[in-house]
């Protein structure tokens, strides 16, 4: 009996050990850190450029030992951020073009307790290919698609039943629209993706129409015109005065707002803290900032007499917009009684300087867009002076400071509109029409600096952007 007694005891003091271990392994299982979910989707193949890589952990995390353990092949530069308990991300120049990118995180990452990850994990997607979104004109309705540049026809992006008058894309790829289907009123709707389901923000009023779409950098706030229209004695209606109008992500509950006073258009947002428009009975660009004032107050102006298309620079601190000048009878020596040009302005300083100032003889520039790094400035000019007279605006290239002025195309029957920039800078989007006939639509087309190779997109098309 007491040898019994003494294996039994034995026995016990044999598996104590075994039982503590295996309550460590339950405690570890249930506290050791993990990653519960991940974007991009594995094997996704139409990623878009500038989405980021998301990583979600179960618990609060050690964030240098998780952002020391990311890697991609091809191995690309960019910047992490945090999310509560998820990692993000984001490729500082977008994935490359038609690749596909292996993500791996490896082991040994940590929660904020210390306890490591024993297995690390890998997957892999593909990006979408480089493509240009415009607004086609098919059986009298416009509607929206892509097209990559690789030879491949365009494809829509929204159910054919919805036509879309007007786009805007932020860099992280929500989608504005205005789009209506048949019979029905005008909405301006919003998507975090082209083909998730939309978010409607705001009806456009009978009698009106809303035009000017603008949506800021990062998404989430959208700004645009909104113009009566009345009849008039023929019976013919009339556009009203203008004024802009917004919508801001997280606000106090959801509605849209009147950001400036009648009369205003044309909104471009300088970030997230401020919105430019152009206000006619001040004769100037004006900038506003976000706030529960209706309208919001004005942080700045600049003077600016036409009010035609201005371009900003990424960082907000320069904008370049066209302004005529006109010449004495002694100067008039071409026929023309006027040329404008670009002038850039410093939104601090109010510094002004002729960009066009370096152009051989009279010209007339408008159009300007920058790159997306703020260093080029894409425009359109036609010479003014007999010799070098065309009928259409040609496309030239210069630096933001106005040097190295440079040509790129030679239809000299057409104007170049409507410019846009590819997010890596390498390409020119924009429309070409006839001046002759501005009733008809044009065409878009896309130029690569790199080759200045000039490709036909589409006819009967405008509005193009680039997908992010």
């Amino acid at each position: 009996m007491l040898e019994l007694n003494r294996r039994r005891r034995t026995r016990r003091w044999l598996l104590a050990p075994v039982g503590i271990l295996i309550l460590l392994a339950v405690a570890y299982a249930l506290a050791a850190p993990r990653v519960v979910s991940v974007s991009p989707a594995p094997e996704d193949s139409q990623v878009e450029a500038l989405s980021p890589v998301r990583i979600t952990f179960n618990r609060p995390m050690s964030r240098p030992s998780v952002e020391s353990r990311l890697a991609t092949v091809p191995s690309i530069a960019g910047s992490y951020s945090w999310e509560a308990q998820t990692l993000v991300f984001t490729p500082e120049s977008g994935w490359p073009s038609g690749e596909t990118i292996q993500v791996s995180l490896t082991a040994g990452f940590q929660s904020r307790l210390f306890l490591p990850g024993l297995t690390g994990m890998s997957w892999q997607f593909g990006v979408s290919q480089v493509r240009v979104a415009y607004l086609l004109r098919q059986d009298g309705r416009s509607v929206l698609v892509a097209q990559p540049l690789t030879g491949e026809p365009a494809v829509p992006l929204l159910p054919p039943e919805i036509e879309v008058t007007e786009f805007a894309l932020a860099a992280d790829g929500q989608l504005a629209t205005f789009e209506r289907q048949a019979g029905g009123p005008t909405y301006l709707s919003i998507r975090q993706r082209t083909g998730d389901e939309p978010q409607r923000l705001y009806q456009c009023p009978t009698e009106s129409r809303c035009s000017g779409l603008a949506i800021s950098p990062s998404g989430g706030q959208v700004a645009w015109e909104l113009r009566p229209m009345t009849p008039a004695s023929s019976g013919a209606l009339v556009e009203g005065e203008p004024s802009v109008w917004a919508w801001l992500a997280g606000g106090q509950d959801g509605s849209s707002e009147q950001a400036a006073s009648v009369p205003s258009h044309s909104p471009h947002w300088l970030g997230q803290d401020s919105l430019a428009v152009y206000d006619p009975g001040q004769q100037a660009l004006v900038v506003l900032t976000p706030s529960g004032q209706q309208p919001w107050p004005a942080l700045a102006s600049i003077d600016n007499s036409l009010g035609e298309q201005a371009a900003w620079t990424p960082d907000g601190r320069f904008v370049v917009f066209p302004e005529v000048v006109l010449l004495s009878d002694e100067d008039a020596q071409s026929g023309f009684d006027f040329y404008s040009h670009l002038y850039r302005v410093e939104l601090g300083s109010g510094l002004r300087t002729d960009l066009s100032s370096q152009a051989a003889g009279l010209v007339e520039d408008a159009s300007p867009a920058f790159s997306p790094d703020g260093l080029w400035l894409a425009f359109a000019r036609k010479f003014l002076d007999a010799e070098a007279w065309t009928l259409g605006r040609q496309l030239w290239l210069m630096r933001a400071d106005g040097g190295a002025p440079q040509q790129l195309t030679e239809a000299a029957e057409v104007n170049h509109a409507q410019l846009a920039w590819s997010p890596d800078g390498r390409r020119l989007a924009f429309v070409r029409f006839d001046p002759s006939h501005p009733e008809q639509l044009g065409s878009v087309w896309v130029y690569t600096l790199e080759t200045s190779q000039l490709n036909l997109m589409s006819e009967g098309a405008f509005g193009p952007q680039w997908m992010p």
